[in-house]
């Protein structure tokens, strides 16, 4: 384990943990002393029970042998786990996801970055991983049940959870607490702004991101505001999912766009009213059909009509299956008919009064019974046929 890694453990895993409330080390029979703040406990290394430890530190002290031992170290020494598999113990109790420039897994990149100049600062500017930042929203939503289950509500699934690029932040200290330097502009404010809640990172290139959600209920409370300067392209509009299709859909909703995303419908979001007008300009230079799910006099397609020839309206969800998504959440946000993101059934074939009239008459002739005939045509259109008496006149 290298030393980058060790002092992570060290200043953001150990820190936040409690050994008792994470239910490790139990074969080491922690008691917790009356400050609450720590424990007795058996030394792992000499195993004499004058060992005490305190929670939020990284070690466990022995009266006895006068041992130092390293939380991780106990647990290898107390279960058959590895090294490895107890940090990674650590890190799911704690709803952490080490950022590859501590863990040493950078993403590869296509070519080396340019160098580039910029004036000195007191703290460096924090390079936030698009990948590991997705990785960690997304096991913090996998641990917040209320906010699943009110995606559930929504018409999602566990599978288009875990495929769609959605996540949960905890709190602004929770997220702080992982990161080393100065914060990007876009991400700060957002977390600002959020504080906590569902979230979908809007990334802005490489060097920014835009956390877009909602502080609380995503059924009742509506999105936060996004810090506008940061914003420059539509939301998800260079996600892999892009390269794999000739078109793409563009929704206002960010949320939405996931959920097309975790469906494998390739798509991109721009935003609300106040949004749209900035984000639609980065259209411009996409060469694919823009399919734009909104009303034809809408200002949303206005605007990016404005900037792309290639903007065409989206009527009906025909040949797409966008659902299942519905329910008061959507509605309220976009205001369109929540039957627009259901599966539609095969429209049913309709008959006229002369294409009925022309198959009793062809069955008649083939001597099927009149019953017989009056049930087919039932079965099949739908229509009932009955022959009323003839009404005689009095004289």
């Amino acid at each position: 384990m290298d030393k980058k890694l060790r002092n992570f453990i060290a200043e953001k895993l150990y820190p936040s943990l409690n050994i008792s409330e994470a239910d490790l080390l139990q074969e080491l029979r922690p008691a917790i002393r009356k400050d609450k703040k720590s424990c007795d406990l058996v030394c792992p290394d000499c195993w004499n029970a004058a060992a005490f430890h305190y929670f939020g530190t990284g070690s466990i002290s022995c009266s006895s042998c006068m041992a130092q031992t390293d939380l991780l170290d106990a647990l290898v020494a107390t279960s058959d786990l590895t090294l490895e598999s107890a940090l990674e113990t650590v890190l799911k109790k704690l709803s952490i996801v080490i950022p590859p420039e501590i863990s040493g897994k950078p993403k590869p990149s296509k070519q080396a970055a340019k160098p580039v100049r910029t004036k000195p600062t007191t703290q460096k500017l924090a390079k936030v991983n698009g990948g590991w930042l997705l990785s960690q929203l997304r096991l913090w939503l996998k641990e917040d049940e209320q906010t699943v289950v009110e995606l559930e509500k929504c018409g999602w699934s566990a599978d288009l959870i875990s495929k769609s690029p959605v996540g949960y932040l905890p709190s602004k200290k929770a997220f702080t607490d992982l990161i080393d330097g100065r914060l990007p502009t876009g991400l700060y404010k957002s977390l600002d702004t959020i504080e906590s809640g569902l979230v979908v990172p809007w990334f802005i290139g490489n060097t920014d991101v835009v956390l877009w959600g909602y502080s609380g209920s995503i059924t009742t409370s509506s999105p936060a505001k996004v810090p506008l300067e940061s914003l420059t392209i539509a939301c998800h509009l260079h996600h892999p999912i892009h390269k794999r299709h000739s078109w793409m859909v563009v929704v206002a909703d960010p949320l939405l766009a996931s959920l097309l995303i975790g469906r494998g419908i390739p798509a991109c979001a721009v935003g609300d009213e106040q949004i749209c007008p900035i984000s639609s300009k980065s259209l411009a230079k996409v060469e694919k059909d823009l399919y734009v799910m909104a009303e034809a006099d809408s200002q949303m397609f206005k605007d990016i009509a404005k900037h792309s020839t290639k903007a065409k309206l989206l009527d009906n969800v025909t040949p797409l299956d966008f659902g299942p998504y519905h329910g008061a959440y959507y509605r309220r946000f976009c205001k369109w008919p929540f039957s627009r993101f259901k599966k539609l059934a095969p429209a049913e074939p309709t008959y006229s009064i002369q294409q009925v009239i022309g198959m009793l008459s062809a069955m008649l002739d083939a001597e099927v019974p009149f019953d017989d005939a009056v049930d087919v045509i039932k079965n099949k259109t739908g229509k009932l046929v009955s022959i009323k008496p003839i009404a005689r006149s009095e004289k």
